[in-house]
């Protein structure tokens, strides 16, 4: 057994003697990557809640920063939609070294009640993430004004009636609405108005909680057949809408229409009254008639007509000069050029034409029923120029004299 241990042992150092290796261990370098990594912080941004109404705004930071490392180049920054309330500033830097880091302003300003949501959009030559979006959100308080129906058509309202509409104002915001006017413009002349029940509502200005309301009336009373237009300007605290506007329109026109015909004899007296506007726009009227009385008389006087012509004014009943003209004078035209140079243009500026030739003709007056002037066998013919006419006083001359003739030039 011992010589068998020997031969054993003698034969592994034999083999351990005579190897031709030696081990030695490897190691492999693996190349590194450079690229570009950005990181954008925060990750969202909540503007929170602000009052509009007050002009409340708010400014956050986005922090832009390339962690690779390789440069990394930013291609731009914008609001994923175009918008009004949220604004992003422009890069200060458009290339970041590895670690290097740059800043954006975002900026809300609300308008008026409403929840804003938005994103900005950061683009770069990041390989793994080319475009990053970084959510945006915010709300704000504000009066909201809300003005019912913004248009209103009549349709036709027959002259002599009155038809009427409300129009609502409410505040459909979160916080106080302050109506400080309300104004109504209507085309001339003037047959649309406005009831504003200041009794109920006070004097402005008017103070509107959340949903409360106010309502004003509008009327239309027509006396003539044009198209009639208004609109209602309400203004109010609200910053998206200072002023709210509603518009009317209307139509007059007749219920029926009735034709009267009447066979006028023929009258060979005439009492011709000139009313003249003697205020301070008409002299040019005043030549023109003067110029054209030649031609006037020309038509009497070639139909043989027994006239007699006599002037006042606008703002006196009394024949002028205290003269009649007759077609038996030797120069009637001379005497009724005389005569309007004589009527001047210092008058008083409101016109009374019918009033005065109510007056003149009335018991008492230069023109009146029994005097010189006005003939039991002749036709009265009255001739207002450049006068304004009332319905009380129109009446009253056609109580008194039935078969008048009026003229307006």
């Amino acid at each position: 057994m011992r010589g068998f241990k020997k031969i054993i042992a003698f034969a592994l150092v034999v083999i351990a003697g005579c190897t031709d290796y030696t081990l030695h261990p490897q190691k492999q370098e693996v190349p590194v990557l450079e690229v570009p990594n950005i990181q954008v912080a925060p990750s969202a941004l909540n503007f929170g809640h602000l009052d509009a109404g007050a002009g409340e705004s708010k400014t956050q930071v986005l922090t832009i920063t390339n962690i690779g490392n390789a440069t990394l180049n930013l291609a731009g920054v914008r609001l994923n939609v175009a918008d009004t309330v949220y604004s992003v500033s422009a890069l200060t830097h458009t290339s970041l070294k590895p670690d290097a880091a740059t800043r954006v302003t975002v900026t809300y300003i609300p308008r008026t009640h409403e929840s804003n949501n938005n994103s900005v959009i950061i683009d770069s030559d990041d390989p793994g993430e080319s475009q990053v979006e970084v959510p945006i959100t915010g709300q704000s308080s504000a009066p909201v004004i809300q003005i019912d129906p913004i248009h209103y058509d009549f349709g036709v309202t027959y002259i002599g009636c009155y038809a009427e509409t409300t129009v609502n104002i409410k505040n459909i915001g979160d916080s106080d609405l302050i109506i400080s006017d309300i104004q109504y413009y209507v085309s001339y002349p003037p047959e649309l108005s406005i009831e504003i029940d200041s009794t109920t509502y006070g004097p402005f200005p008017w103070t509107l909680e959340a949903a409360e309301e106010r309502i004003v009336t509008i009327y239309h009373e027509p006396w003539d057949l044009q198209e009639d237009s208004g609109f209602i300007e309400a203004h109010s605290n609200d910053p998206a809408t200072p002023v709210a506007v509603s518009n009317q329109e209307a139509l007059g026109d007749y219920y029926a229409w009735a034709s009267d015909f009447y066979e006028q004899e023929e009258v060979a007296n005439a009492d011709i009254l000139f009313i003249i506007d003697n205020s301070c726009s008409m002299y040019s009227h005043q030549t023109n008639l003067k110029n054209n009385f030649a031609s006037f008389i020309g038509v009497f006087a070639g139909s043989g007509v027994d006239y007699q012509i006599a002037f006042i004014t606008t703002d006196n009943e009394n024949f002028v000069d205290n003269k009649i003209v007759h077609s038996t004078d030797a120069d009637p035209i001379g005497d009724v050029t005389a005569i309007i140079d004589g009527i001047g243009i210092s008058g008083y500026g409101l016109e009374r034409g019918l009033w005065e030739s109510y007056e003149a003709t009335s018991y008492g007056g230069d023109a009146a029923p029994g005097g010189a002037f006005l003939r039991n066998d002749s036709r009265l013919v009255i001739v207002y120029t450049k006068s304004v006419a009332f319905k009380a006083t129109w009446d009253k001359l056609r109580f008194l004299f039935p078969a008048f003739v009026i003229v307006m030039t």
